[in-house]
Formats: C-alpha cells, structure tokens, sequence
C-alpha cells in the first residue's frame, strides 16, 4: 500500500485506485460506504453482473446491480449472528470520534453501510482496512474459520449536499426492509436507525449543518 493511503498530512483530496473501484480520499467530506462478505457474491451471479448489455464494472449502474444480489442474501451469511454482528459493530466503535465520526450504519446478513467522516491524518482506506482487519481476526476465530473474510473492495460515494446525506441515510436504515428481512426499520437490531430517530426528535434540523465542500 502506498504511504499516501495511510495518512493525509494536509487536507488535500485525491483519487486512487486499490483494485478496478475509484476511491476519494478527502478528510472534509462524509463518506458512505459499502463493504461486503468474501462470498456474498457468487462467480456466476458476477460473471452474469458482467455480461450484461451496457455494463461498465464500478459505475453507478453496476453498483445498483450489485446491491440487488447482495439483498438476496448469496452466501453464508454470518454477520446475521448476533455474536458477528456485535464484532462488527464494537470494531466501529473502538476508534469513533478519533479517527471518524459515525453518523449511520447498518448490518446486514453479508454486506454492511456505514456513513462516517473520516478525520485526519487518517484516510478512508486506511480506516476500512483497519476495520476488515481486525472484525475478519474476530469473527474467524469466534467461527472457526481460516482465510479471507470480507471482500478485497468496498464502494464509497462522498456525500454532496444535505439532501444527499438524508437520502443516504434512509437507504441505509430501510435497507432491511427493502431487502424484505423486516416490514419497518426499526425491527431490524443491527442498524443506527433508534438512535437516529431519538435524535431526530430531539432536533428536527439535524440535517443541517452537515460538512459539505
């Protein structure tokens, strides 16, 4: 990994590339991102993704695709467990409010979304690193098992405006609905959406203000 993934010693966005996917590394932007399970995706639900007509592997179309078959729930699916969940989740929070700040999540049974700011010196990358690290050490351990946990890649749009951040968040907390596991989003344990819904009680502009460049 280059140097430059790790830190950011002035607050000067860039652009780079881990695999095929663009990443956006900038310290003053909230970021919403996708990461999945090794095995969340099939060869053949992939190969099929690729063949079709029109299709350019990493846009925006491409991303909607993927997200549909990840709903499906392809895989073993263990971050529905509450014991992986938990891991997932407690690893987020060891370095909250020092090296990002979490604003959503969602766990679902093989992929998760996250919004977060990351806060310098640490870059995106060396954030989502960090968590696949540590959660995939966890999780073999608690599952007895040996290898490559997550996927290599993870997908990341900065967030553009206050609509945009809105509308980020409620995808990520009606995600389980639209993946028909729950009818509300409040029925699903893994995600923000009670403490966002506390909060949003408490202060109905809690969209404004949000650190858009």
């Amino acid at each position: 990994m280059d140097k430059k993934d790790l830190y950011i010693k002035e607050n000067l966005p860039y652009w780079h590339n881990r695999s095929y996917l663009p990443h956006y590394e900038n310290s003053s932007l909230l970021q919403m991102i996708t990461y999945r399970l090794g095995d969340s995706l099939p060869q053949k639900v992939l190969t099929r993704l690729k063949d079709e007509p029109e299709t350019i592997e990493g846009d925006e179309k491409y991303r909607k695709r993927i997200e549909i078959c990840l709903d499906s729930g392809y895989g073993s699916c263990v971050l529905k467990t509450d014991e992986v969940a938990f891991i997932v989740y407690n690893t987020w929070l060891f370095y909250n409010g020092e090296r990002y700040k979490i604003h959503a999540w969602v766990i679902m049974p093989n992929h998760i979304h996250i919004l977060f700011q990351p806060l310098l010196p640490f870059t995106l990358s060396r954030i989502v690193e960090d968590w696949k690290k540590f959660s995939s050490r966890e999780i073999n351990r608690l599952i007895n098992k040996k290898g490559h946990l997550w996927n290599l890649e993870y997908w990341d749009r900065y967030i553009r405006n206050e609509a945009h951040y809105k509308s980020a968040v409620e995808y990520i907390h009606n995600n389980p609905v639209k993946a028909g596991l729950v009818s509300v989003p409040e029925e699903w344990k893994w995600s923000s959406y009670k403490e966002y819904k506390k909060n949003l009680e408490e202060n109905p502009d809690i969209f404004k203000g949000v650190i858009i460049e």
